[in-house]
């Protein structure tokens, strides 16, 4: 079965959660070629002794973007606060906003368990580490924390030394009492270890797609979702927000600079400006030569 790549918002978000003691790297090894898989599960929850029914792929692409002397990694998909180019270090993981052009700070290592700390993640959250225990993750005995995000999304994440983030649950926005998606690690390649589902990892590129819309996000949405978005040569393009029956209901476009996020923010309305009715709804990429498309659910 033809494995699914979905956005990683919570994948890469967690890339910067961090730990008490070990370092960022620790917690999420950022190397270019490392690659994490997940299985994506949703209501109704397929089964979850075949990872293939639905299975996210993360990978580090490359280490080449450089800012005041700073070498940031860059990721296939970005994090939920629009940024794919992320740094770690002693004191916690970074990663450089393209849009503002500054370095964010989002988690510091000097926290400890019960600890609150007040982040910036696209708007101001929270984030607590609510448990340290030891778990088993593939059979190797690991340090794991959990986390959880308490704002306007939130999140319960767990990361696991060695691995990285091994699951999470998100409930959606606004937060419901049930997680709308769990995330749950299936598999990665991390250096010369391989474990779990990792059949899909001979086919992942050392190079950005030549066209690549990431899943909107937050998604669902009420009031505003920030759609981005990266070509592979410098192009045209139409951004375009259809219904369920192809009608265009909003567009925006513009140039797009090669291998730079592009990022577009959409409020819910027309080209009227007029709000449209909650429902599903599907953004379309286009440039001269290239389409891709993803749907985004929007509720009033």
């Amino acid at each position: 079965m033809t494995t699914k790549y979905r956005s990683a918002h919570f994948v890469i978000s967690s890339l910067m959660l961090l730990a008490v003691s070990a370092t960022a790297q620790d917690y999420y090894p950022l190397k270019v070629g490392n690659a994490w898989f997940y299985r994506y599960d949703h209501p109704p929850y397929p089964n979850p002794s075949d990872p293939t029914v639905d299975t996210i792929a993360v990978h580090v692409v490359a280490d080449t973007l450089v800012v005041n002397g700073k070498v940031y990694y860059t990721l296939s998909e970005a994090d939920a606060a629009g940024g794919r180019f992320l740094r770690s270090d002693s004191e916690g993981v970074y990663y450089y906003d393209t849009i503002g052009q500054v370095e964010r700070h989002v988690f510091r290592t000097s926290v400890s368990e019960g600890d609150t700390n007040q982040v910036w993640w696209g708007w101001y959250t929270e984030i607590v580490l609510t448990k340290i225990d030891t778990m088993t993750v593939f059979g190797v005995q690991s340090r794991v924390l959990h986390f959880l995000t308490d704002g306007l999304l939130r999140f319960e994440i767990s990361l696991a030394e060695k691995f990285g983030p091994t699951k999470a649950l998100n409930y959606g926005d606004p937060p419901g009492i049930f997680p709308l998606f769990v995330h749950q690690l299936a598999g990665c390649a991390l250096d010369s270890l391989k474990i779990g589902y990792t059949t899909s990892v001979a086919s992942l590129s050392v190079e950005p797609m030549v066209i690549s819309l990431h899943q909107n996000f937050p998604n669902p949405f009420n009031s505003m979702t920030r759609i981005n978005f990266t070509v592979h040569q410098a192009s045209d393009y139409d951004l375009k927000i259809t219904n369920m029956v192809g009608q265009v209901v909003w567009k925006s476009s513009g140039h797009a600079q090669p291998r730079q996020l592009q990022s577009v923010l959409w409020d819910g309305t027309d080209e009227h400006g007029q709000a449209v009715p909650s429902g599903v709804y599907f953004m379309l990429l286009l440039t001269s030569d290239m389409r891709n498309s993803r749907k985004l659910l929007l509720l009033r």
